[in-house]
């Protein structure tokens, strides 16, 4: 039990990304909204998006160089939501150029 605290605070704490990055999630089968990404961590974001959306609803982020990743909502207050990463992702994807 203290080591599932410990690795639930580590995953709180996890170091991350400032960005202001235009996205889009799917939501509720197919339905697609904007979200705006404002920061980003190896488990989970931060944003804002007009997404009718709720706490536990499950939905896919849209990921510069990376696509779609699945992410449960872990809260959502007015148009700020946070979400929580299925699995961690590698952030610095992200930032890699693409070579076509």
């Amino acid at each position: 039990m203290r080591k599932l605290i410990a690795t639930l605070a580590e995953r709180r704490s996890a170091k991350r990304v400032n960005l202001n990055v235009r996205s889009r999630i799917r939501h509720s089968g197919l339905e697609r909204a904007e979200i705006v990404i404002r920061n980003l961590s190896f488990t989970g974001f931060n944003g804002e998006t007009g997404a009718p959306l709720k706490r536990g609803d499950i939905i896919s982020v849209g990921l510069p160089n990376i696509g779609l990743v699945r992410a449960t909502v872990k809260w959502i207050d007015a148009r700020t939501i946070a979400g929580a990463f299925h699995r961690p992702i590698d952030v610095r994807g992200c930032f890699r150029r693409r070579v076509v």
